[in-house]
């Protein structure tokens, strides 16, 4: 079975979210206050690396001012049997996310949004997939309770929030708490938010690697910080800002990863504290009817000295009353952590082998289609996406192109 058909079979379970949400047209009115989600993405390039993600959530008002939600996700992250087992410039070490997180979600929580607070306790999992190549599946699963409470009418609204993630592999756990706030202001033209969080990791190999039996299992901590402010600046245009802090302490190598000091393959040795700086300004505009502009500018930052630049576009175009199209595109720019050699000369020092860490170019082209339908008070929605990016990085060159295709399904009542 080719690439592209292999990425395309979650797709078939979209079918499934579709009908679970038309069944919940019947609810009965009693129930109106909620909203309930089903999306299969799939994550493919040509180095073998195929990701699927499938996640199922449920938000529901349980009395008055106050909103449950439940979330349910679930990650096979799979290598074929093909190239250099963990040999520099074979497998695309780039990836160890969510296929999910290439999918533009809509929110109007700036600061997390800036933030990337699910990066962390997402990309951070076990790289096995990436690194023992040949035919390894991981699994991951992860499960999210939160709780919110909107307090005020009039001009002044605010909320107040929280959600707990919890998140398992077989060699991997992780744990996270956000408090999250937003108030808005001026009439209801502004909004201003933020949010605080902790974090904690543990690693635990399945089999340690050679002589290391004694530094696993691994822990590390994080802590988060972000706000986010949004404006409307006229009857056809939002700006909006934001800025997430995210420091990480403890244990920050991995046991699968392994640096090239000459010619021999040695363990990790990072520091223990990683400071990280995401910031975001955004400008939303409408420059005919049915049509929208979207115009966002990204920069990150961190105490290893790596930094990137990502700025990206997006056009929406409605041009039928229950169809959206959109397309996007994004640039990613960054420059290596100071430490990051392709090959070391010797034992002393910080070294790694985390290819993520490398300076690269990249590229990200989008298409996403949506279609929705009202029954009453009620609303569902089917979205369709694809994007296809190409990277360059500064020791391998032209790095595998890849993919990412999905369906996200919401039901609104």
């Amino acid at each position: 079975m080719s690439g592209p058909a292999r990425a395309l079979r979650p797709l078939r379970m979209a079918g499934i979210g579709a009908a679970a949400a038309w069944a919940l047209a019947h609810a009965p009115s009693a129930l109106a206050g909620g909203m309930s989600n089903f999306d299969v993405f799939g994550y493919r390039d040509a180095s073998g690396m195929t990701v699927i993600t499938s996640e199922a959530g449920l938000e529901q008002a349980v009395a008055a001012g106050w909103l449950l939600s439940f979330g349910l996700l679930w990650d096979r992250i799979a290598m074929e049997a093909t190239g250099a087992s963990g040999a520099p410039g074979g497998h695309d070490h780039h990836l160890m996310k969510r296929a999910a997180d290439e999918f533009p979600e809509e929110t109007e929580d700036n600061a997390i949004d800036a933030g990337n607070v699910e990066i962390d306790a997402t990309s951070g999992a076990s790289q096995r997939a990436s690194t023992e190549g040949g035919g390894l599946v991981q699994h991951r699963y992860q499960i999210d309770v939160g709780l919110a409470r909107q307090i005020g009418h009039g001009d002044k609204p605010h909320r107040l929030g929280g959600k707990a993630s919890v998140s398992y592999e077989d060699d991997y756990l992780s744990v996270t708490g956000i408090a999250d706030a937003s108030v808005e202001l001026a009439r209801r033209n502004a909004t201003l938010s933020g949010y605080a969080g902790f974090g904690w990791d543990r690693v635990e190999p399945v089999i340690p690697p050679p002589g290391e039996a004694d530094k696993w299992p691994g822990t590390q901590n994080r802590y988060l910080l972000g706000f986010g402010y949004s404006q409307v600046t006229g009857r056809r245009s939002v700006v909006s800002a934001g800025y997430g802090l995210s420091v990480q302490t403890g244990d920050l190598e991995s046991p699968y990863r392994r640096s090239v000091v000459i010619t021999t393959r040695f363990a990790e040795n990072l520091p223990n504290l990683r400071v990280r700086h995401h910031g975001a300004l955004s400008w939303s505009f409408t420059p005919w009817r049915n049509w929208g502009l979207h115009h966002r500018e990204g920069i990150y930052y961190d105490s290893w000295n790596y930094h990137a630049w990502i700025p990206e576009t997006g056009l929406c175009w409605q041009f039928a009353p229950a169809f959206l199209l959109t397309l996007r595109h994004r640039h990613v720019s960054q420059d290596a952590a100071e430490f990051w050699r392709h090959h070391y000369d010797g034992l002393d020092g910080y070294r790694s082998g985390d290819f993520r860490l490398d300076g690269l170019q990249q590229d990200m082209a989008a298409v996403e289609l949506s279609w929705s339908r009202f029954f009453g008070y009620r609303t569902l929605e089917i979205r369709g996406y694809f994007s296809r990016f190409q990277q360059k990085s500064a020791v391998s060159g032209a790095d595998p192109e890849g993919y990412t295709t999905g369906i996200s399904t919401r039901w609104i009542w």
